[in-house]
């Protein structure tokens, strides 16, 4: 009889959570600038999202952000050290859980990137990188961001962000940055 119990309610919890309780489905696109904390420059990319606004202060939101990491390595060559900054591109997908309030909204949950290339970036440089090794192509991280959303009109919305993204098993170790999202409630 509990086990009955147990289900009934269960089912009408999620029934509740994800058809009555839904607010607002939204999608959005928009520009990230990224630093990662071993070198010190920024590097801008594209930002895509769909989130879904399960009850007042719950939901989830998923995305595609494209984003590019500089490092520069040390290359010996004839007795002569040759500094070559390398340009790794990757595309990132969050899953988040998203918490909605009135002051900020806070996002936080696992991100996955993958490595989809990389280019030699240096300038004048005497020497040409070749090949470039990096292990693995898939890194994991835990993403956090802060964000206020701005109503232009009753459908169209903007929303600032701040982003933190710990990567685990990484010499990478983690990454943040700012983004500027524009998003339209589909309903």
């Amino acid at each position: 009889m509990i086990c009955k119990k147990s289900i009934l309610l269960t089912i009408m919890l999620f029934y509740s959570i994800f058809t009555i309780g839904q607010k607002q489905q939204l999608i959005g696109i928009g520009v990230i600038g990224e630093m990662n904390n071993n070198e010190k420059n920024t590097h801008t990319g594209y930002a895509l999202s769909y989130e879904n606004q399960l009850s007042k202060n719950h939901g989830f939101e998923i995305g595609y952000n494209k984003r590019s990491v500089s490092y520069y390595y040390t290359l010996p060559v004839g007795g002569n050290d040759y500094p070559v900054r390398v340009k790794y591109n990757f595309v990132s997908l969050p899953l988040l859980y998203k918490f909605y309030n009135k002051i900020v909204n806070v996002s936080t949950g696992v991100n996955v990137d993958f490595l989809m290339g990389w280019k030699d970036v240096t300038k004048n440089s005497t020497t040409e990188l070749i090949s470039t090794s990096l292990n693995p192509n898939v890194y994991v991280g835990w993403y956090v961001k802060v964000g206020k959303p701005i109503s232009l009109t009753p459908k169209l919305l903007i929303e600032p962000e701040i982003h933190f993204n710990t990567l685990f098993s990484s010499s990478f170790s983690c990454y943040y940055g700012t983004a500027l999202k524009l998003k339209y409630r589909l309903w």
